[in-house]
């Protein structure tokens, strides 16, 4: 897969990560959607990498600290959305919008790679 290409997937699994965490923070029951969520997630890390290989970017340490920070925030997100929806049940909805602002703060380390 040529670079274009790889962005577009690697876009489309950030937009089912971020549908399938809606649901579930707004109270969606069923694995499906939990492993849905944590398989995408998975690519999203792994079409990052490879992406970031296009790029021209190495695969190892150390990073620009854009990728740093993007890395960071992903895992922070990932990890918090079965904690939060699992034992916080009835906060969640509320909590969808701070996620959604991290998931935004993200995106824009990518889009203007400012470090």
């Amino acid at each position: 897969m040529n670079y274009h290409d790889l962005k577009i997937v690697h876009i489309f699994l950030a937009f089912l990560t971020i549908a399938m965490s809606s649901a579930l923070f707004h109270g969606a029951k069923g694995k499906s959607k939990q492993i849905i969520f944590g398989v995408s997630t998975l690519l999203l890390i792994v079409t990052g990498f490879v992406v970031m290989g296009r790029f021209g970017i190495k695969h190892a340490p150390p990073y620009p600290l854009w990728i740093n920070v993007k890395l960071g925030l992903w895992l922070v997100l990932t990890i918090a959305t079965p904690v939060v929806t699992k034992r916080f049940p009835e906060k969640a909805p509320r909590l969808f919008w701070p996620w959604l602002l991290i998931a935004l703060i993200a995106t824009c380390m990518a889009v203007y790679k400012p470090m």
